[in-house]
């Protein structure tokens, strides 16, 4: 059963295509496989790459290899993240490439003219000052007695209370009791 949302797998039809793989390499290598074999090669890779993926691995390894038996699956699993990184960096290259173009062209065209941004703003402050008080008012300041450092008996003070509103809230009982309706 096919793992569902793996974007690495085959699907079970792929099973020819991927044996067909091995196949070539094995004529390739004068080496050819076991029923056994292929099967211990198809059910270690049929969830973990492509058949885009294995058939690109074959080919570099019947490429590169210059040793007369076929790669064991941990060669053939190198040859696979090979093509995926090559992939990955052409994926990448790509989108490099577009975004400039999206860029350069958004640089071409650009959204307003300076017309027709002043247009814009002056619209946005004329619906901002409808709103309300424009500009906007002061911020209040703190209230001074705020701001000076706290005594140690209201340190203690302030450690209890807290200590106690804990106690509460492990104790599980409603710190609120909403006013009752008459």
């Amino acid at each position: 059963m096919a793992q569902l949302g793996n974007p690495f797998s085959m699907p079970p039809e792929a099973s020819d295509a991927f044996l067909q793989g091995l196949f070539l390499m094995g004529e390739c290598f004068t080496d050819p496989l076991s029923e056994i074999r292929q099967r211990l090669y198809w059910s270690l890779f049929e969830q973990r790459c492509t058949l885009e993926e294995w058939q690109s691995a074959c080919l570099m390894a019947m490429q590169d290899e210059t040793f007369h038996k076929v790669p064991t699956p941990a060669v053939m699993w190198d040859y696979v993240k090979k093509y995926r990184k090559a992939q990955y960096r052409i994926q990448q290259a790509l989108d490099m490439d577009r975004q400039a173009r999206e860029q350069a062209k958004a640089l071409e065209n650009p959204p307003l003219s300076p017309d027709e941004m002043q247009q814009q703003l002056g619209t946005l402050f004329s619906q901002l000052s409808e709103g309300g008080v424009w500009p906007a008012p002061k911020r209040e300041t703190r209230v001074p007695e705020y701001q000076r450092p706290l005594t140690d008996a209201e340190q203690a003070e302030r450690k209890e209370k807290l200590r106690e509103q804990l106690r509460t809230l492990a104790s599980g009982e409603p710190l609120y009791e909403p006013p009752k309706e008459a």
